[in-house]
Order: C-alpha cells, then structure tokens, then sequence
C-alpha cells in the first residue's frame, strides 16, 4: 500500500493510484497529434512580464490578450512556472471536461485557501475528493435540497419582510449588503442547521468577506513567493482572524438531532468511509467553511448583479415582476420552474458578472489547440473573457434576458459555477435561492439605483458590485406583507 501524503495540498497528484485514474498517455502513444510548436508569447516588461497585469487587471487583461494573440497564449511571469492563457469553448472543454484527468487545481487555488485548516475540498484531488463528493452529491441533488427548500423558504421570507421598513422610510439602501444577510442566514440554516441572531450572522458575513479579500490578493498574487503573498493579505487575514475559531465552535456545538438530520453537517458528521472511520473535527471544519463560505459568497454576489441590472433596466425589471405577480401569492420553492424569465435574468446577471479566471495544472505535456504545453503549467480560463466573447454571445455587453430563451448558448462559454466533474456542487442551491428570493422581492417591491449609476467590478473571490448597490426600494404592491395564510 502507498503510504499517504502528509500534505496533499502541497503538490498535484503524480500518480494513477492518486488520481483514481489512468495515467496520461505518453509521447510515443499519440505521434499523430504531437507537435512542439510553442504558443505565441504576451509582450510585457522585462524580468516582471504581465504579471502585474494579472494581478491588477484583472477583467479587461484576459479579453485583450485573447484579441492580440489567439485562443492560446503563454504570458510571461517570474518563476519557474510557464502560464498559459486559454479563451476559446473548445480548448475549455479539453482541460475542464474531457482530458480533466491530465490536470489538477494546483498553484492558484492552493496560494488562496493556503490558511484554510486541513485541506478544503475545492484542493483536494484524486480519491480523497471523490469520497467527499460521493458523500455530499445527494445533498445538492434536485432530490436531496427538497429536504431544506422550506427552511430556505421562511428564511427568505423573513429577510424580504425586513425590506419594507426602508420601503417605507424611502431612505437609500446597499442592496448587496441586504442579499448577503440573507444568502449567510440561509447557509447557516441549511448547511450547520444553525440559527443565529442577526448581529451574529451579519458579523460572520464580514468576517467572510475579510477572509475572501484575502484569499483574493493571494489568488491573484499567486507567483510571487509565499511570504510576500502573505504580507499582502495580512490586513485582510488580519479582520478575517476570529471567522476560523468562530467555525470551530459553530461545529463543535451544532447539535445534528437525530440520525436523520437534514442538515449538510449532519450528512457528513454521520458518514463513514470503506474502513469505518469518520471525518475528523479539524476535517468537518474544513469543509463547513468552505460549503457555507463558497455558498454565501457566490449567491450574494450573483444576487447583487440580478438587482443592479435590473434597476438600471426597468423595462425587464416590469417583467420580471410580472412574472412573480402572475404567480396570484408570493412565491415559494415549488414555484420556481414558473419563473423561467427570472432564471434568465439570473442567469443573464451572472453571465455579464463574470469571473476573472479559473485555473488548472496540467500534469503531463500535451498538445492544446495546435501547441506544445509542458507539464507542470499553469493553465488561465477567463469566464470573463469567454462570457463576453461576441464569437458565443450576440451583443454580449448588453443585459438581454431573451437570450436565454432566443439564442444558442455554448456550455463551454457559460462558467459560473465551473465546469465538467469539479463544476460546483452548489449550483441547483445557489440557482433556486437565487430565483426565489428574487420572486420574492420583485413580488412585493421595486428597486431603484441612481440615474447615473452603473455597476462596477470588484473581484473577492467573487465578483461583487464595487462599492455596493445604493437602492431605493418602493412598495411594488398594495398587500405590504404576505399573510400567514400565504405562509402556511
């Protein structure tokens, strides 16, 4: 038997038995499609290359790069490690979908969940992942969420309720800061069975946001050594400091009930591996944190983008709303598939919001759109780049619903959540929370943002609304408030 690594979040899986898979093929395999033609190179500075564009430029970098060189692109960094850029549906769906085998999470995501305890799931590889996987896949399955959907329901409910006390007042609100209350409060409830006063959940979610900063300036400082990565993120680590041992005590103190609980912790707290152990504390803290902070930063942020579009477009905001009023009550979980125009504009949202980049090490050389990438490389996916690429999306930069329903949609260009067999568990969680709580608001509500103002990009991990979404919310309806016969 190997013996384990005692660190595996320090190096890719190097062999078969790690990756639970074949190994890649070699060179004398696949003569026909072999070739060591190099990609063509960014241009950049000397010693220092383009890496402080991408870690400072971070959207519009990857788009221009694309348009310059190609769909393949090497950009010269400091280090040992050669980077590659990568912008078209095809070579996507090569390294995420079906050659995922020949690459790993590696260097990027690794410098980003560095202080995270134990080895988070979105690090893990091989049959560790695949265990963690097998055991929490049910949960996030269609089927399993029916279980929590009525805890997510009432939790909606009563944030969207909290929203008539500025309806009321006409005062000026960050709405993103409002969806993130609720997106934290439906974690906790679902994923720790856990239900917090307000002052707690809304400390824990700038605790989240702190430590999302920091993973960010890592992430996005990644080639540089580790020490000057961790001086640049000190401050937010700083803030984020007693988020960890609050997830202790959320975990040690959880009571999971009975065997049947509902609750992700639960799930896990009671599963069992082939040789009967269980998961650890410091494990089940891992990955406590990295369900509820992967769910809440995303949502939030997605959310965030769903209502600033829509106010600065009313004429799908009165859509929308149409939508939900169709409905004759206010919406809940089962209502959802009758909201196909709120799912677009969810969906349109996330499209225009966009990622900066995903990455991946590639294990073994390979051929990649016609040119040679060596082992060991350190491979950029820009969901950016490729969610606003007029080649997949016609009028890309224009916040257009219909597409969803009038245009031919390339999977491989729509990467929210990632894609292939690491896609994000959490995606039917995050798309119905999504939708209903945006059913829920615009049935009751309408939102204003000022006449001049336009949403900007802030990447944390996520990316946000820069400086939030200064709304005004008015009275969409008579009824102010669902009544407890709705509710019931």
């Amino acid at each position: 038997m190997t013996a384990p690594d005692r660190n595996p979040r320090r190096r890719c899986p190097a062999s078969a038995a790690d990756r639970e898979s074949p190994a890649p093929p070699d060179l004398a395999s696949r003569p026909e499609h072999w070739c060591h033609r190099p990609p063509p190179v960014a241009r950049g500075l000397p010693w220092l290359g383009v890496a402080h564009r991408i870690s400072r430029d971070k959207f519009d970098f990857a788009p221009e790069i694309a348009r310059r060189y190609g769909d393949l692109v090497r950009l010269p960094v400091p280090g040992k490690r050669a980077v590659y850029l990568i912008t078209s549906a095809e070579l996507v769906g090569q390294v995420f979908v079906r050659r995922a085998g020949e690459h790993c999470k590696g260097a990027m995501l690794n410098a980003a969940m560095a202080p995270v305890p134990g080895t988070p799931i979105p690090v893990m590889e091989g049959i560790q992942w695949r265990r963690i996987r097998r055991l929490t896949t049910p949960f996030f399955s269609v089927a399993g969420l029916k279980a929590v959907l009525v805890t997510m329901d009432d939790v909606l409910d009563t944030h969207v309720d909290r929203l008539a006390f500025y309806a009321q007042g006409g005062t000026t609100v960050d709405m993103e800061q409002m969806v993130s209350h609720a997106s934290i409060d439906v974690m906790l409830r679902t994923i720790l069975n856990r239900a917090l006063p307000e002052k707690q959940y809304r400390r824990i979610a700038r605790h989240f946001r702190s430590a999302s900063e920091g993973a960010a300036t890592r992430w996005a400082w990644f080639w540089l050594p580790a020490p000057l990565r961790y001086l640049l993120s000190f401050p937010k680590d700083a803030r984020a400091t007693p988020l960890m041992a609050l997830m202790y005590l959320l975990v040690r103190h959880t009571d999971t009930g009975d065997a049947g609980g509902d609750d992700l912790f639960a799930v896990l707290r009671r599963a069992t591996s082939d040789d009967g152990s269980t998961l650890t504390e410091r494990q089940l803290v891992a990955h406590m944190f990295t369900f509820v902070f992967a769910g809440f930063e995303t949502t939030a942020a997605a959310l965030a983008w769903t209502f600033a579009l829509l106010a600065v477009h009313p004429e799908a905001m009165i859509k929308a709303q149409n939508e939900a009023a169709s409905l004759g009550r206010t919406p809940r979980h089962e209502d959802v598939d009758r909201l196909p125009y709120l799912r677009a504009c969810f969906d349109e949202a996330q499209r225009m919001q966009g990622l900066p980049y995903y990455s991946r090490d590639s294990i073994a050389d390979q051929v990649l759109g016609g040119y040679f990438v060596p082992a060991g490389s350190v491979l950029l996916c820009s969901p950016y780049a490729m969610q606003h690429d007029p080649r997949y999306w016609r009028q890309p930069e224009l916040f257009r619903p219909e597409r969803w329903f009038e245009d031919p949609i390339e999977r491989n260009a729509y990467l929210p959540f990632g894609i292939g067999e690491r896609r994000c568990i959490g995606a039917n969680m995050a798309n119905v929370e999504g939708v209903l709580y945006l059913a829920k608001a615009l049935y009751r509500f309408t939102f204003r943002v000022p006449d001049d103002w336009r949403p900007q990009r802030h990447f944390h991990m996520s990316t946000s609304v820069r400086g939030g979404v200064p709304t005004t919310i008015g009275h969409h309806r008579k009824a102010t408030a669902p009544s407890m016969k709705e509710r019931l």
